[in-house]
């Protein structure tokens, strides 16, 4: 008999914590105190991307609007550009909860074409969600006078950027007195550009832009050389291949320790 009534508490115990576990006294959801919410959730995850518009020139400045709604838990956002050798990455403050992140930033694009830009979000290194259909559509340069310029464009005595932050490089310009000067600089951490890398993303920007040169060192050096004598004030430097445009002559040559472009008004 003892043991009976020793079972049949035993019993009503169990059923008694088990209801308690997943019912609220008053049958309302309970929620629970923040700092007793488990670290691991379900993460949902759902991104916005626009842009100031989706079909620029190259050269021209354009602005990214990045929305990621989320719960559970990321700890960073990246976005990339198909072809891009880099990608730009969107930190997060905190994590956790159901919560959003919001971020714009200023972007000039240089190649012409039609990309692809992917947004991916991550938790511990591992990929949790990600989009891929924001298109965007870059013309080729054809109204400005050289990479974005115009030489009726106010003289500056500083060199001004036009960052391109999906690539390793970008370059910034200097107008004087009808001349161009542009030199590349890094989305890098580390300032050092080797002298092939300026020489590579120089001469690949205005081939994308403008197409072969009109003369190239790689084809003949002596014509090469006579023309960059005849068609520029400035003979200090030792020319690799010169553009003949509309309405300017450019130059990618040696420059210090590396190289730049220099371009005079036609």
């Amino acid at each position: 008999m003892l043991t009976k009534s020793l079972l049949t508490i035993f019993i009503t115990s169990i059923l008694v914590i088990s209801c308690s576990k997943n019912h609220d006294i008053s049958g309302e959801t309970t929620i629970p105190n923040a700092d007793s919410v488990p670290t691991e959730k379900p993460t949902s995850v759902s991104f916005k991307l626009t842009t100031s518009s989706d079909t620029i020139t190259a050269f021209s400045k354009l602005q990214i609007l990045n929305r990621t709604n989320y719960t559970g838990n990321i700890d960073s956002i990246t976005t990339y550009l198909t072809g891009a050798d880099t990608s730009v990455l969107l930190h997060l403050s905190k994590k956790g909860g159901g919560i959003y992140h919001l971020i714009s930033w200023d972007n000039y694009f240089y190649i012409p074409g039609v990309f692809t830009i992917k947004t991916i979000a991550y938790n511990e290194n591992k990929v949790v969600a990600e989009d891929s259909s924001f298109k965007i559509t870059i013309l080729k340069d054809s109204s400005s006078d050289f990479l974005g310029i115009q030489w009726s464009d106010q003289d500056n005595v500083y060199y001004i950027g036009k960052p391109n932050t999906y690539y390793k490089y970008y370059f910034s310009y200097k107008k004087s007195n009808n001349v161009i000067n542009v030199i590349t600089r890094t989305n890098s951490i580390n300032n050092t550009i080797e002298n092939i890398d300026q020489y590579n993303f120089l001469y690949n920007l205005m081939l994308a832009n403008y197409g072969e040169s009109t003369y190239s060192d790689s084809i003949d050096q002596t014509e090469l050389a006579k023309q960059y004598s005849t068609l520029f004030s400035k003979h200090n430097d030792t020319p690799k291949a010169i553009w003949i445009l509309k309405n300017s002559k450019v130059v990618l040559a040696t420059y210090e320790e590396g190289y730049h472009l220099y371009a005079e008004k036609l």
